[in-house]
């Protein structure tokens, strides 16, 4: 997991996280799912002074092969290039990501921009 996460773990950046399923790694390693999910549960791993959960190393591919990381990045990139006068609606920011092929709904915008602490388009007017 070390070869194929190696440039998250030289640089420690989230969005160099590579989706691995638990899955890929039994097959690779010849063992149970079950078997790498036990071993890596609550299991901690110290790299460059910080301290993370093995679990990290495997992120769940979310959409379009890209890690929740990844779209919440995406998605703060684009409220932040968007006229400030003319806030994006969540409606769209779905078709901002549809422009990039990939297929997000609403709801999903709705709720990595509430995680991210990100006013709706309406608030965002009201600077």
């Amino acid at each position: 997991m070390g070869r194929r996460q190696e440039k998250y773990l030289s640089s420690l950046n989230e969005q160099d996280l590579v989706s691995i399923k638990l899955e890929d790694a039994a097959n690779e390693l010849n063992l149970a799912i079950s078997t790498i999910s036990r071993a890596i549960k609550d299991k901690y791993v110290e790299c460059q002074g910080k301290v993370f959960s093995l679990k990290l190393l495997f992120p769940r591919k979310s959409i379009s092969n890209l890690t929740q990381n990844q779209l919440e990045r995406m998605l703060k990139d684009f409220i932040e290039l968007e006229d400030p006068q003319k806030a994006l609606s969540d409606q769209q920011l779905v078709n901002k990501f549809k422009e990039e092929e990939i297929s997000i709904s609403r709801r999903t915008i709705s709720k990595y921009r509430k995680k991210l602490g990100i006013k709706n388009s309406y608030q965002r007017n009201q600077k």
